[in-house]
This record gives structure tokens, sequence and C-alpha cells, in this order.
């Protein structure tokens, strides 16, 4: 995808001519590209104001605020917010939402600057915070909105094919894809950048981590007969040792981090497929093509601390650690990378889908 959107195209994403997660990330690299409005950029804005999907309305919002485009804040100031059903975002993110139309607005009218003088409420200092931030005069948003507004405003990173030297062995290329070899296993591809994890917990904040490559199997592991294959922990432990003999290539459990990282792709999203609920969610990919984050099983990570034992539960908090036992039995996703193989595991995680 490029990193701008040429002048055709505006015409394409005024009438709503990509999927809504294409129209998110094509807005989400115009905007990033952008320095100042454009006659192209005006259009395109106006036009995602009044999108059918409310996350690329809300990437207007924090777009117009942030370029200073003063003539849209009336389209700004009533642009719809998500219905309360059981699609969309989760309740926490809607008064999120609610706060970035009220900075947005603030933004547009200059009025952030005025209030900034007196005293305010919490809230309202959450909002300003916000404003300092679209105005560049602050390095990050507020922390109760940062994940939301980065996974807003942050385009996926574009994925690069990785050149046969620095592919691991036992990892290969077929017309279906990457595959561990020996095995028919299904892999994707998760490269080495940053990544946002974290976020959605007191004990699990929000942070920025560099990362090296890896491939993580695409599915679950499957029973002959087309069922998620469930283990204890010590099974899968062992199931990743016969595949490391197959393959000729380490072959481990993934930490928590790494599962977390192929499930979320780089822009702090909440669930695989994007912010809030959607229809056909258990047919959705993470960003790395990874399919059956939720629905099928527990899947079994390894931890990230020797003394620590836990599940990161999907459902509402994704990616939080709960107590967890090494003969539950949960299904296993492998993980091949350049990483020293450990032979033991003295402490586990589940992740836990709803």
């Amino acid at each position: 995808m490029p990193p701008f959107l040429p002048a055709p195209r505006v015409a394409a994403l005024a009438a709503h001519a990509f999927a809504p997660h294409t129209r998110r990330q094509v807005l989400r690299r115009v905007l990033c590209a952008a320095r100042a409005p454009t006659d192209a950029l005006m259009v395109t804005l106006r036009a995602a104001l009044a999108d059918p999907d409310w996350e690329t309305r809300a990437t207007a919002m924090l777009g117009a605020a942030r370029l200073g485009v003063t003539a849209l804040v009336a389209e700004v100031a009533r642009c719809p917010l998500p219905a309360v059903t059981r699609l969309g975002p989760v309740t926490e993110d809607r008064a999120v939402l609610r706060a970035i139309r009220r900075a947005a607005v603030l933004c547009l009218t200059g009025l952030d600057r005025e209030r900034a003088c007196g005293e305010v409420s919490p809230k309202a200092a959450v909002v300003l915070e916000l404003c300092a931030y679209l105005r560049c005069a602050a390095e990050e948003p507020p922390e109760a909105l940062a994940m939301l507004v980065h996974a807003l405003t942050e385009p996926l990173a574009s994925l690069t094919e990785p050149s046969p030297a620095d592919l691991p062995e036992g990892v290969e290329r077929t017309s279906d894809g990457w595959v561990l070899r020996g095995t028919g296993i299904g892999l994707c591809e998760v490269p080495a950048g940053a990544f946002w994890v974290g976020g959605q917990s007191p004990h699990a904040r929000l942070r920025r981590v560099d990362a090296p490559g890896f491939f993580l199997a695409r599915t679950p592991l499957l029973e002959p007969d087309g069922t998620v294959a469930l283990t204890t922990f010590d099974e899968a432990v062992f199931r990743c040792w016969e595949l490391s003999q197959a393959s000729g290539v380490r072959v481990r459990p993934p930490t928590s981090t790494e599962w977390e990282m192929a499930m979320r792709g780089t822009d702090a999203r909440r669930f695989p497929w994007g912010n809030g609920h959607e229809l056909l969610w258990n047919l959705l990919p993470s960003p790395h093509g990874l399919i059956g984050a939720f629905g099928l099983a527990r899947q079994w990570v390894r931890a990230e601390h020797p003394s620590t034992m836990g599940a990161i539960d999907l459902p509402r908090t994704p990616w939080c650690t709960q107590p967890s036992a090494r003969d539950e039995r949960c299904a296993l996703r492998p993980c091949v990378c350049s990483q020293p193989w450990v032979e033991t595991f003295p402490a586990c995680r589940i992740a836990t889908p709803s």
C-alpha cells in the first residue's frame, strides 16, 4: 500500500470503494504522510468523517485536529460516535471516543488554549492533554487514551519478504506460503520491528518493544479429524521437540509477548482484526495472517519470567495474565526463531480466547 493517497484515489475512498479494513489503513497512511491540509486531503477527510466505519471516522477526527483543518470543525462536532450494540468498541473505548471528539473540536476552535489557563476537572485535564498531543506539544497522548489513539493513527508497518539468508533452517516457501519443513504446518512471518504490547491492565502498561523476527503457526495444531489438538504443557514441549527433529530447526511454544505481537500487529489494536467487535470475527486474520486466536481453545505460551505462571485473557481485557496450571489441556501454536533453544520450561502461561 502506498504511503500516501494519489489524487485519482481520493474519489475511490470517498465512494467507499475499499473494504473497511483497507480504508482505515489507507487513511492512516495518508495522514501520516501529510504535513499541511490540501484540497484533496479535505475531500478525503470529509468523506472519512461520514464513513459508515467508526474506526475510519475516529481516525479522521484525530487527523483533522492534528493538521488544523478548521474548515471541518462542524463535521467533526457532529461526527457520529458508534451506537451501543454488541458490535463496535468495548465500553471503555466508547468513553475514549467521546474524549477524542471533544479534544478535536477544542483544537479546531482554539478553545483548548483558553481552557488550559484555568482550573479544570480531571476528565477535562485528560482531554486537554490529548489536545497538547494533537498540537505536537506533547510526545505521547495521555495514558488513559494512549492505546486507542495509537491504534487509530498508526498504520500497520509494511511487510517485506525475508531474503533466503534470513530464513531459519527448516522454514520453506511454497505456493501456499511458509511451511515448516517435513511437517506440512503452515507458518506466518512476524518480521523484526517495533510493536505495541500491553495497555489493557494496570499490570501490563502499554509499551513499545523492539523484537527480532520469528515465524508462528498459522493455526493451532490440529488432530487428524481437523479438531484442535489439546495437550498439557509438558506434552506441548515434547511435541515441539518432535517437530524440531522432523524439520531440523528449533521449535518451541511462543512467549506471551511473541503471541501478542503476532496477534496484534504493530499498531496497538485491541483485537487481532481491529479495535472493536465485528461480524464474522472468528474468520478474520491478524495483521500477520494468523487465525484462530478466539473461539477455538486456550493456547500455550512460554512464561516471560520463570517464576510466573498465568493466562492471557482475551474476551474483554485481551493481554492480561491469570493463574494457570501445567496440566491444563490447551492448544499449541509452534514458534520458530533464531533465539536459543530452551530444553525445559519451569513455568507456563495460557493465551485464553473467548
